[in-house]
């Protein structure tokens, strides 16, 4: 039996160059793998059941993207052929590094193999060492080998708990409070006036807590721009978890704000009002002039207007709004 080995080692190196990140196998060479014994290529073990024949050419390299599609996630580990290896029967295994699989469960990773025709897991028959990063996968019939990879269940950086407002004299103070952390990096508190379009308002570090619940909070001592609050979470790697919306209810003061400004043709006036009011809408130019006036009845609570200014020259611009005792104003750039 070891004079057998040597033998297919020597056959081995007779038919194979091999690469940094696989093999070749030249033209018209053959390849005669015994049953089982182990063919290793860049961290791919082939341990074939029954006598496998191989013939070139036949290139196997390694990439980190598919050739072809179809997958949604997998690691960033995928051996390639240039030619189909048809009717595989034995045992796989594949090695990965830690980086690879930061971003799933290590226990679910399966070996998924391209036919030539569609993408299949193999989930019964599996080993795995999370210790070793081995996936092994055993007792596979008559499979054609021409792509393989390992996918498993995804792991998002965290779980949003709860996300609530609390109005304060100070301003509106934002909690949340998340579980299941892995590898976040920080959060940002984000707003918006109609909770379509958001920004940033702050940028909150990642407090670890070894696997509790975790409690923030950011205090708005600005509420009178925005409504509508979220967090998003973003991990070392660029991923981005998003909770829901919160929208603030303090009314203890009228809102304004526009957007866009600078504007091309329309723009949309948020405001809102302790009570129902009608409100006068004046244009000026920066010399006080009038340029455009409207009326409009708007509501308790939030009311958004359309501004129209396809009629205005390019240039700056007051917005002034009368309503009962009250005037608020906001300056316009017209471009």
């Amino acid at each position: 039996m070891k004079k057998d080995t040597l033998v297919f080692v020597c056959l081995l190196l007779a038919f194979v160059s091999k690469a940094q990140t696989g093999f070749y196998l030249t033209p018209g060479a053959k390849l005669v793998i015994n049953a089982n014994a182990k063919l290793f290529t860049d961290s791919l073990v082939l341990i074939p059941s029954t006598n496998l024949v191989v013939t070139g050419p036949l290139d196997q390299t390694r990439t980190t993207s598919l050739v072809h599609p179809g997958l949604s996630s997998y690691i960033p580990r995928v051996y390639q052929f240039t030619n189909t290896i048809a009717a595989f029967s034995g045992d796989i295994t594949m090695l990965y590094r830690n980086a690879e699989a930061k971003n799933f469960d290590e226990n679910s990773l399966t070996l998924n193999i391209y036919d030539n025709t569609n993408w299949k897991p193999y989930a019964s028959n599996v080993t795995r060492d999370t210790v070793k990063n081995i996936v092994t996968t055993s007792n596979l019939s008559n499979v054609d080998l021409r792509e393989l990879t390992l996918t498993g269940t995804s792991i998002l950086p965290l779980r949003f708990v709860s996300l609530n407002n609390q109005c304060q004299d100070a301003g509106v103070n934002i909690e949340w409070t998340t579980a299941e952390e892995k590898n976040v990096y920080y959060f940002d508190v984000e707003k918006s006036t109609d909770a379509v379009r958001w920004f940033p308002i702050a940028k909150i570090p990642f407090a670890a807590q070894n696997g509790r619940l975790a409690h923030y909070s950011f205090l708005d001592k600005d509420p009178t721009k925005q409504a509508f609050y979220r967090i998003v979470s973003n991990d070392f790697d660029g991923q981005k978890s998003y909770s829901l919306v919160t929208k603030a209810t303090c009314n203890n003061s009228e809102v304004l704000s526009l957007y866009p400004n600078p504007v091309h043709e329309v723009a949309k006036l948020s405001i809102r009002l302790e009570q129902a009011a009608t409100v006068s809408i004046e244009i000026t130019d920066i010399k006080g002039q009038l340029m455009s006036k409207t009326v409009a009845t708007l509501h308790t609570g939030f009311n958004t207007v359309s501004i129209n200014t396809g009629n205005l020259p390019s240039g700056i611009y007051q917005l002034v709004l009368h309503w009962n005792d009250s005037t608020k104003s906001l300056q316009i750039t017209k471009q």
